[in-house]
């Protein structure tokens, strides 16, 4: 079987107002939030949590948070041959490998909007592409 072209994974993920407080939170990573200032610059002086929380409240926009989701290093096995040829059976076919192989819910979340970005032939290339298709 030969290798597709490579497909595109983009490793960063964005995420605005309280979804990326939460996550930031979460993470632990609150020193990574990006606060804008009404021009759209980022702002260098320190803020609380609670200061990020009034801002949400107010402008949802200025707070962004970056995530860097690196690519899978496996590639699962998944049966496609003799299934049904659904594009929706198929991405849930691929999803479940992905999830007993241990991929993160974020790589699997870019995963599948890079499989939906395209046609049927594209969904099928990028399943070749991630997975040891048979």
């Amino acid at each position: 079987m030969s290798k597709s072209k490579g497909y595109p994974w983009n490793p960063i993920l964005k995420f605005e107002g309280e979804k990326a407080f939460s996550l930031a939170q979460r993470k632990n990573q609150l020193d990574k939030l990006v606060i804008l200032d009404h021009r759209g610059d980022p702002k260098t002086s320190p803020t609380t949590p609670e200061q990020i929380q009034v801002l949400i409240k107010e402008h949802p926009e200025q707070v962004t948070f970056q995530m860097f989701v690196p690519k899978p290093s496996s590639r699962p096995e998944v049966e496609l041959v003799g299934q049904n040829g659904n594009a929706n059976v198929l991405l849930g076919l691929c999803d479940r490998a992905a999830r007993n192989d241990d991929w993160t819910p974020l790589q699997r979340k870019i995963w599948l909007n890079l499989a939906r970005s395209g046609d049927y032939n594209y969904l099928l290339q990028c399943c070749m592409e991630y997975f040891e298709v048979s």
